[in-house]
């Protein structure tokens, strides 16, 4: 969550500032404190290096960097962190008055929050934290330069980098000796308590001119080179790594030999960090500009651009390689883009799409002046919230990222989803056809394609290549797995709601409604089912999975317990699996072998099940949020698992390892169903979507 303050993970608070991160952790850890905290300090009072500090200390629940940030990117970072369905401020705000978990919210920066656009990043703080702060088990650490720049009436609990009782006055004058090898030249009363500007000062060999300004000297004390490497990375946009900072330098100064090494020697002078720098002051960003004479310094903005762009190694084809690309050139380069028609090529190229920022790219994409095909916005939105990457789990990979993105493309721009269709292969999954609920007609696109079908609460398999999705109220389609076209419909007794679907037999199914009735539809004893569905005495049926082939259904309960039965109704086996109500529940019967279910609870664990053997005790996984729907299928390399979950991911992993792939899905998921071939069916009120799975890719 750390990676957008800074590079370094510090391992102490150094700099004497124990005892501000002494008052952060006491907030933390008391539970009876104040529910907002704010940090507070002028420029380079160490205000994110003592947050970076706390989330390597403690664990906290949700950070975004505020820097630039709009409202859509910091909904998306939040809501992924925090497991929630939906990316909108709605979603959110839902989500969180659901989960009465203890939860505290961290926004870096928050000053420096994005204030343009229909939806600023500013908004934030009074449309999100505002309205998550009514929650009592919800607490917020907000970082601001004055705390009169907090928007919040609450009482706050301030941290105020700028009080000298924050800082201990014995180990800062320790620790600036040490920088000063023991002979500062500038009195410490003159920095205190300060740790930018005692770093800056402990390098000044003759003191401090009365009155003088310490930046202003440290940056006369500086050899020509050296500045000329400082303005270099005055145009930095964001932290920038060392290597990509040498290479912009040696190429802007071609003339000078040893422009690296001044980029080498500029950075031991800056700050102490490791690989990423950035001018830590607005004074030196001034001072490197030249922004007090009268004459503005900066590399041309066209010529960085060009040599960021000559950054990135090609392939054999000529072709940008963006997946080796410099980190600083795949978030920063749009905003270094000169003009419209330049940002306009870059996510024209599907690997940057793949590699690329994407708040930069939702950024770019809302610039009407960037030529797009209204077909790439269609494409793209649907899959920002996922690619954004703030989420644990978000994807990492080329293969993982190009599959979310190959699928939203899939409806609205099929050229772009056939250029992707290879990396996302490669990552081991592949959609076959996706459909959600809004499509934007593309001209030139495919004359004729299925419609969404309509929300879908249950899917199970059907006979010859075929799913059968329940809608809301329990009618039944059946889709081909071909392209998702409607092939069949079933009249069902209209019932209030399908929560769970299993197949008997070709035509024979059992529907779990939402009252926890159980109905049949086709060639099944109905009493039989009504009965086995309520046989819990006390507690409800709340999911139903079933056996691909029909030879078995597994009914949960909201007190953890699941009841197996063959497809005749008959019980064969019952066991309390969870202390929690089960959300999902599986079934597998391979052929001459007994029963196998995996149980889902509400708390995010699964659990195996092999009767006659009692559940396992160990969770089987454990997931930041509840399972939506379970599906197992026996396939030629063993008993394969597909796990929906809460936030819109789907686990797809061999039973006997527990290991498993993630699948990221661009609409809610209700219900999976997944067949012997690899075939993978995911649904839910907002699309429907059929991926090709590797099998033999399985870990």
């Amino acid at each position: 969550m750390t990676e957008k303050l800074s590079t370094d993970r510090p391992d102490e608070v150094g700099a004497g500032r124990e005892p501000a991160g002494r008052a952060l952790l006491d907030w933390v850890r008391d539970p009876d404190a104040e529910r907002l905290c704010l940090v507070t300090g002028r420029a380079g009072a160490g205000k994110s290096h003592l947050l970076a500090w706390l989330l390597g200390t403690v664990r906290l629940d949700a950070m975004v960097p505020g820097e630039g940030l709009r409202l859509a990117e910091a909904v998306w970072g939040l809501s992924g962190q925090l497991c929630y369905d939906g990316w909108s401020v709605a979603d959110l705000l839902r989500g969180a008055a659901r989960d009465e978990r203890p939860l505290c919210v961290v926004v870096a920066d928050a000053h420096k929050l994005d204030t343009g656009g229909r939806a600023p990043g500013t908004l934030l703080l009074t449309e999100v934290l505002a309205p998550l702060l009514q929650l009592p088990w919800v607490r917020v650490l907000a970082e601001f330069r004055d705390p009169a720049d907090s928007p919040f009436t609450l009482p706050a609990r301030v941290v105020d980098l700028d009080d000298p009782a924050m800082t201990d006055e014995t180990e800062y004058a320790r620790w600036y000796g040490q920088l000063a090898a023991g002979a500062p030249s500038v009195p410490v009363g003159e920095v205190f308590p300060h740790p930018v500007l005692g770093q800056l000062a402990a390098a000044l060999p003759d003191g401090l001119p009365e009155g003088g300004d310490i930046p202003a000297v440290w940056w006369e004390n500086l050899s020509e080179p050296v500045r000329e490497a400082l303005r270099t990375l005055a145009v930095a946009r964001g932290w920038m790594g060392v290597a990509t900072w040498r290479l912009l330098h040696a190429r802007l100064h071609p003339q000078e030999p040893r422009a690296a090494e001044a980029v080498d020697e500029a950075a031991a002078r800056l700050t102490r960090r490791v690989t990423d720098y950035r001018l830590p002051l607005p004074r030196l960003l001034s001072l490197a500009r030249r922004e007090d004479g009268p004459d503005e310094r900066i590399p041309d903005p066209r010529r960085v651009f060009e040599i960021l762009l000559g950054l990135v190694p090609r392939d054999r084809g000529g072709r940008p390689d963006w997946q080796r690309a410099p980190r600083y050139v795949l978030d920063h380069i749009l905003a270094h883009a000169p003009e419209p028609r330049a940002a306009g090529e870059l996510i024209s190229d599907p690997g940057f799409l793949v590699h690329a920022d994407a708040g930069a790219i939702s950024r770019a994409l809302e610039d009407p002046r960037v030529p797009t095909p209204p077909s790439l916005r269609a494409a793209w939105y649907p899959a920002a919230p996922i690619l954004y990457g703030e989420a644990y789990d978000a994807p990492r990979t080329e293969g993982a990222r190009a599959a979310v993105l190959h699928a939203t493309a899939l409806a609205n721009a099929p050229r772009l989803a056939g250029l992707l269709e290879p990396a996302a292969r490669a990552g081991g999954f592949v959609t076959r056809w996706s459909l959600p609920r809004r499509v934007v007609p593309v001209p030139g696109g495919p004359a004729t394609r299925p419609a969404w079908p309509g929300a879908v609460t249950a899917l199970a398999g059907g006979a010859g290549g075929t799913v059968v999705a329940a809608d809301p109220l329990g009618q039944l389609r059946t889709l081909s797995t071909a392209d998702g076209a409607v092939t069949g419909r079933t009249v069902n007794t209209p019932v209030t709601g399908a929560a769970g679907l299993a197949r008997l037999a070709d035509d024979a199914f059992v529907l779990l409604d939402a009252t926890g009735s159980a109905l049949t539809v086709g060639p099944a004893d109905p009493a039989t089912w009504a009965v086995a569905a309520g046989r819990a005495e006390d507690s409800e049926a709340v999911c139903l999975g079933g056996d691909p082939d029909g030879r078995a259904v597994a009914v949960g309960h909201a007190d953890g317990t699941v009841r197996l039965y063959d497809a005749a109704g008959r019980e064969s086996a019952a066991a309390r699996v969870s202390r929690v109500p089960l959300t999902a529940v599986g079934v597998l019967r391979p052929r001459d072998e007994a029963d196998v279910a995996l149980v889902a609870g509400a708390d995010g664990h699964l659990t195996v099940w092999a009767p006659p053997k009692p559940p396992l005790d160990q969770a089987f996984w454990m997931e930041g949020s509840p399972a939506t729907a379970i599906s197992l299928a026996e396939t030629p390399v063993g008993a394969v698992y597909a796990v929906a979950w809460t936030h819109r991911v789907i686990t797809v992993g061999r039973l006997e390892y527990g290991s498993a792939r993630k699948l990221h899905v661009p609409h809610d998921v209700a219900a999976v169903t997944l067949a012997p071939d690899g075939t993978l069916v995911a649904a839910g009120y907002d699309g429907i979507t059929c991926w090709e799975c590797d099998l033999e890719a399985l870990p």
